[in-house]
């Protein structure tokens, strides 16, 4: 054998020794080892795996995917996930199924450890319809307060503003009236000290025989609320004087007629100027009292009677003031007008009470009214009218 031959044979047998994984001695003094074996290679397997797989060891970790636009509304994604297949893991890519029906839902395949070992459960369509709850209804808008019973006896004369409607005008229950000369004012809503007082109904008298009631109202302007006090309207009746007598016939004898027998003439004549000089008696004062203080003129051809006497009784507060009795002439007969206390409607406010002027063999009646005027530099409060202390007929404030 030629030295060619030998070196052939040798490298055969070199090849076959190391295809058995054994270490082969070469020339040069060392030993060489076999290259390890290459890594398992990545399977991806398309279809959705049916079978339960049960293994013992943990499925790697989950590999990150793009999800892409989905063709429909119908399709639904099912995420990428691991499967053993054989002695090696493949990854299941991420896709689009088209959902059967509308109710259906698509639940993921995982992986479910049960003792020392792990069991695959299959990706499946879930028939059970999803029912998302509907949110709670907002809770009751709670109801506001009644208005506290606060009752007003004298009806208001001021004017005020406020921002929430007066509620809805209680019941009453109207008694017999009084009078001819009477009047039902109704009651109705007020505010008073930011709340809403009730203002009772009663009658009162009217001023003259034409005066004719106008209820008071609360009016709704730009998003607010105005009260207008109630008032009397009405001219009072002309008192007309008596006409004079007729003058006596040219024919009829002015001469008096001859003293009757048996009597003093002088004594006669003396005895007729003293009943010429004596005033005709006044009429008889009918007991009629007026709570309100009259705001209207009148005009009567008798001179008012004495005034009373009043118990004046402690004033509520410094701003009180109090408003003496007077005499009114009402229906052809005197009523008296008791005193009260009324609320001065600002600080420099003075009031001048009523009275009666004489003026050509008549009697003039002259209301009370407020004098003064408001202070300047006291700001308005906001909400309120700086108008609100003036009656609407330009008179004083009344409360």
């Amino acid at each position: 054998m030629n030295r060619s031959s030998w070196c052939l044979a040798l490298g055969a047998a070199a090849g076959m020794f190391a295809g058995v994984g054994c270490n082969v001695y070469m020339g040069g003094g060392g030993h060489r080892h076999a290259p390890p074996p290459p890594p398992p290679q990545q399977v991806t397997v398309v279809e959705e795996p049916r079978e339960v797989v049960v293994v013992e060891v943990a499925p790697p970790a989950p590999q990150r995917e793009v999800i892409p636009a989905p063709p429909s509304h119908s399709h639904v994604w099912v995420p990428g996930h691991w499967y053993r297949r054989g002695n090696q893991w493949v990854w299941i890519p991420g896709h689009y199924v088209s959902r059967p029906t509308t109710v259906d839902t698509w639940i993921p395949a995982q992986w479910v450890r049960k003792g020392n070992h792990w069991e695959y459960v299959p990706g499946h369509w879930s028939h059970t319809r999803v029912v998302t709850p509907a949110p709670a209804p907002p809770p009751p808008t709670p109801a506001p307060p009644p208005p506290r019973e606060v009752v007003i006896v004298e009806h208001p004369r001021e004017v005020v503003v406020v921002r929430t409607a007066p509620p809805a005008p209680k019941r009453e229950v109207v008694p017999a009236r009084p009078s001819p000369n009477h009047v039902w004012v109704a009651g109705h809503w007020y505010w008073r000290d930011g709340q809403w007082a009730w203002v009772k109904g009663a009658y009162m008298v009217k001023p003259h025989g034409n005066a004719e009631w106008h209820p008071a109202r609360w009016e709704q302007k730009r998003g607010e609320w105005h009260y207008a006090p109630g008032s009397w309207t009405g001219t009072p009746p002309r008192v007309d004087k008596p006409a004079p007598p007729p003058p006596p016939h040219k024919d009829v004898d002015k001469r008096p007629p001859p003293p009757p027998p048996h009597k003093d003439k002088d004594k006669d004549k003396d005895k007729d100027k003293d009943v010429e000089r004596r005033p005709p008696p006044p009429p008889p004062v009918r007991e009629i009292v007026i709570t309100e203080h009259p705001r209207v003129a009148a005009v009567a051809r008798i001179a008012p009677p004495a005034l009373k006497r009043e118990t004046v009784p402690a004033r509520p507060s410094a701003n009180h003031v109090w408003v003496a009795g007077h005499w009114f002439w009402q229906g052809g007969q005197w009523a008296w007008v008791q005193g009260a206390y009324m609320v001065k409607p600002h600080g420099n406010a003075v009031w001048t009470p009523a009275r009666w002027e004489q003026k050509g063999g008549e009697w003039h009646y002259v209301p009370g009214s407020w004098a003064g005027n408001p202070p300047k530099d006291k700001p308005v409060p906001p909400g309120r009218d700086k108008d609100k202390d003036k009656d609407p007929h330009g008179r004083g404030s009344n409360r």
